[in-house]
């Protein structure tokens, strides 16, 4: 359950099909307003935005091409003027193309070949949280720093949303995570301390 203390409208980008669909009217049954957003799916988001007014909750649809900062600027400002401020933005769009694995992977060379020479190494995002069950060969995370290490660096995430948070509260809280995480209760005081340990 989302706060009730934001306000209750909601941006999801790629909202007319699939997940961004499952969501919009996810949403809308907590009582959010949507502007569901899409690019060249017109009718399908017209039909979602049909669904959610049938839930009785106001809903938009706006088309932008997000490739272009001018177009994703103004859906913000649409959808903002249309149900008023919004408490979610949902980044669900993405291109999707079905290609062969050779065509696919000239496609991303050729991609961050682009954003490294338009931007730099430092605006390329490696990041791959999960999918760590596979082996260490087949391990994505290994895998994506390996190769983007291999066209110059990248920008990536250090540990978990979780932990990171930790490394930023705790030192004005109690003490830094580091010193934290050496001096912590060990097992054997656990043992010995306590009745019920699940």
């Amino acid at each position: 359950m989302i706060s009730h203390s934001i306000p209750r409208a909601a941006l999801v980008t790629g909202g007319a099909v699939r997940l961004g669909r499952a969501i919009a009217l996810a949403l809308a049954g907590q009582g959010f307003a949507i502007a569901v957003h899409c690019h060249s799916r017109r009718a399908e988001a017209e039909a979602t935005a049909a669904e959610i007014r049938a839930l009785g909750v106001p809903a938009v649809v706006l088309v932008a091409d997000l490739a272009r900062e001018a177009e994703t600027q103004g859906l913000v400002a649409a959808a903002t003027a249309a149900l008023g401020p919004l408490g979610v933005l949902v980044n669900n769009a993405s291109t999707f193309e079905r290609d062969e694995w050779d065509d696919a992977t000239r496609l991303v060379a050729a991609e961050i070949t682009r954003v490294k020479n338009a931007h730099g190494n430092a605006s390329i995002f490696g990041g791959s949280y999960g999918w760590s069950s596979a082996g260490r060969f087949h391990h994505a995370q290994s895998q994506v720093h390996r190769f983007l290490n291999s066209v110059g660096g990248y920008v990536r995430h250090v540990d978990s949303y979780s932990l990171g948070a930790g490394r930023a509260i705790m030192p004005h809280l109690v003490a830094p995570m580091d010193h934290l995480m050496q001096v912590h209760t060990g097992w054997d005081v656990m043992e010995t301390s306590t009745d019920l340990f699940v």
